[in-house]
């Protein structure tokens, strides 16, 4: 089940495109918390299985990968309007709590984070959906 986990984490990431490069924010946004809400629901489906050192290893490799994204993201946002660019530095100081070791370690808290990462991109889709 585990290797399973992250097996198919990494395939997540492997097929999101990267997106925060891309001119449509509303669709950079959708893509970008795929990738975040995918590997929540892997993370959560073996929660009780806990992790070995290699998989923790492995998690804080796809994760960093997904932040780096998600910073490109943020980055783009911040060149739009003022509203984008409040929503891309809140994201931005989401993302600064997983360059905390700890975050890296702890995989309910790496979890937690994930959560306050996806909830900032929710807003940003709701903000889409309502044509801003």
């Amino acid at each position: 089940m585990r290797k399973t986990l992250l097996a198919v984490a990494i395939t997540v990431l492997a097929a999101l495109p990267m997106s925060a490069f891309a001119d449509d924010i509303c669709d950079a946004v959708n893509e970008t918390a795929n990738g975040w809400t995918e590997l929540g629901n892997l993370l959560d489906e073996s929660k009780g299985d806990g992790f070995s050192a290699e998989e923790i290893e492995s998690l804080s490799s796809v994760v960093a990968d997904l932040t780096a994204l998600t910073q490109n993201f943020a980055n783009l946002l911040q060149t739009g309007n003022d509203e984008q660019v409040t929503m891309g530095a809140e994201l931005e100081g989401t993302l600064s709590v997983l360059a905390d070791d700890d975050a890296a370690e702890d995989v309910n808290y790496l979890v937690s984070v994930m959560d306050q990462v996806t909830d900032k991109l929710d807003s940003i889709t709701d903000a889409c959906d309502a044509g801003n």
